[in-house]
């Protein structure tokens, strides 16, 4: 039995046109199915703790594709993946056709591939990328708003020149450091907010996680520090600090909200660690 949990509000209103694909190709092939559509946010994280051993193909964008890895039992069942979203750097990055119907066949037909993810001490799981910073303070302002890239855009503009460094102890092993950051991202995959590459370096089957500390530059000119990200080579820049490493913790005394595959969380740390090949998904 397939089940797919779609969100039919994803990516303005796409997620209900395929799901109408879905239908009619799996009545016509006569593959068993069902179809659970997400009414609110953190449903789809509640269907996926539904069901045991079953493949669940996940229908929507980056925010679907986190609530479903945080609900499905990861030693029991395997995720499929057909992209929808805004943004969709996860299925960017992993090479996911953006074609419905072929996102469909290697979800039901593709070979298994084991990838990693990232597990924080709390309980969570990330898929893509965790940070703090200006990410997160970015996705505050455009929450409950029309989801738009110029809604983005200038919540981007907004946030850069109202912008106050964060605070923030990195540590791995045994060593913390200290930053006044622009942001800290902890990084499975290459990318996020719908194309800026933080981490270029990273890999969803390296084993490693990336994390990447940006500083403030010291002529304070956030903007220019940020448009390296677009195309991924900032890693050389005197603000930029790159480190691998299986487990990381950023934390600060002053409890700032963070964000996971852009799904903010206010109570919770980036105390990470990788999982080494630990979802199962087809492609």
């Amino acid at each position: 039995m397939y089940r797919f949990i779609i969100n039919p509000g994803s990516g303005s209103g796409n997620g209900k046109k395929i799901e109408a694909l879905i239908r009619s190709q799996m009545s016509d092939k006569n593959i068993p199915f069902e179809i659970c559509e997400t009414a609110r946010k953190g449903h789809a994280k509640q269907l996926a703790e539904q069901f045991d051993g079953e493949r669940i193909i996940a229908v929507g964008g980056d925010g679907t594709f986190h609530e479903v890895l945080n609900g499905l039992d990861v030693e029991k069942c395997g995720i499929g993946f057909i992209p929808c979203g805004r943004g969709n750097d996860f299925a960017e990055v992993f090479r996911l056709s953006k074609k419905p119907a072929e996102a469909l066949n290697a979800a039901l037909n593709g070979q298994p591939t084991n990838i990693d993810y990232i597990q924080l001490a709390c309980g969570l799981r990330c898929l893509n990328i965790g940070g703090t910073g200006l990410d997160v303070s970015v996705l505050e302002r455009v929450e409950n708003k029309r989801d738009t890239k110029l809604t983005y855009l200038m919540s981007l503009i907004y946030c850069i020149s109202h912008f106050q460094p964060y605070e923030l102890d990195v540590t791995i092993g045994e060593k913390t450091e200290h930053y006044s950051c622009i942001m800290v991202g902890v990084c499975n995959g290459k990318q996020f907010g719908g194309g800026m590459k933080i981490s270029p370096l990273s890999s969803f089957d390296s084993g490693k996680l990336n994390v990447i500390t940006v500083q403030m530059p010291q002529n304070g000119k956030i903007m220019r520090a940020l448009m390296g990200f677009t195309n991924g080579r900032h890693l050389d820049k005197p603000y930029v600090r790159h480190f691998e490493c299986e487990e990381v913790k950023v934390s600060s005394p002053f409890n700032y909200p963070i964000e996971l595959d852009g799904e903010i969380y206010k109570d919770a740390v980036l105390d990470c660690k990788v999982v080494k090949g630990g979802l199962k998904t087809f492609k």
